[in-house]
């Protein structure tokens, strides 16, 4: 996938395996193994590949053998972040690459801002320990849309949830609640959210 898209850059641009490898001191059979698929560049190169280059890649044109373009490539890889690597003393877990066990880059989370893996029951059956989820930041919680899956970070903890209206305050407070029924809802002020992120996508026993 990335050598055939990345041979047409080559083409696009006019840079050749030879000054890749020089620019992002890598070995130039590195890069010839990149660009012949025989393994996948890590989502480092990825990120030195755009900076040095100056291309958002995602806008790099797939083409077929005819030169006709067939899509948009995807090049949009994002950290997968396992809390069971390491305990945490900062909830802001996207700080920590450390906590990255790998890469996703797959059109299912073009939307999303990582991956994180769950933790706990409270969400089981829809999401058990050891499902990743994609999850996508929202900045204005007023336009949250409501009913779905969330993962919420305050000062004191993260919680997968649905969030829906809490009718005693619905201006300032969300109701958390939870699918497996020994978890009971819970009320939390909009201005104790640190971070909300939207579940967008789950893979199974990841």
């Amino acid at each position: 996938m990335y050598g055939k898209l990345l041979k047409q850059f080559t083409m696009d641009k006019g840079v050749s395996q030879k000054d890749v490898a020089s620019r992002l001191q890598y070995s130039p059979q590195r890069i010839n193994n990149y660009y012949r698929d025989i393994a996948d560049p890590p989502f480092e190169f990825l990120e030195k590949f755009k900076a040095e280059f100056s291309i958002d890649l995602k806008q790099l044109k797939d083409k077929d053998d005819k030169g006709i373009e067939t899509g948009v490539a995807s090049f949009n890889p994002i950290p997968v972040f396992d809390f069971q690597l390491k305990p945490l003393k900062s909830l802001d877990f996207f700080n920590h690459k450390d906590l990255i066990s790998s890469y996703i880059d797959s059109p299912h989370f073009n939307e999303c801002f990582a991956a994180v893996s769950v933790q706990g029951s409270s969400m089981s059956p829809a999401f058990n320990p050891s499902d990743v989820i994609g999850i996508k930041k929202i900045i204005d919680f007023e336009t949250t849309p409501l009913g779905g899956a969330y993962f919420i970070i305050t000062e004191e903890q993260r919680l997968l949830r649905y969030i829906r209206i809490n009718s005693e305050d619905p201006k300032t407070t969300f109701c958390l609640r939870a699918i497996n029924p020994d978890f009971d809802d819970m009320i939390i002020k909009k201005s104790d959210i640190k971070y909300l992120f939207q579940v967008k996508v789950k893979i199974q026993k990841y």
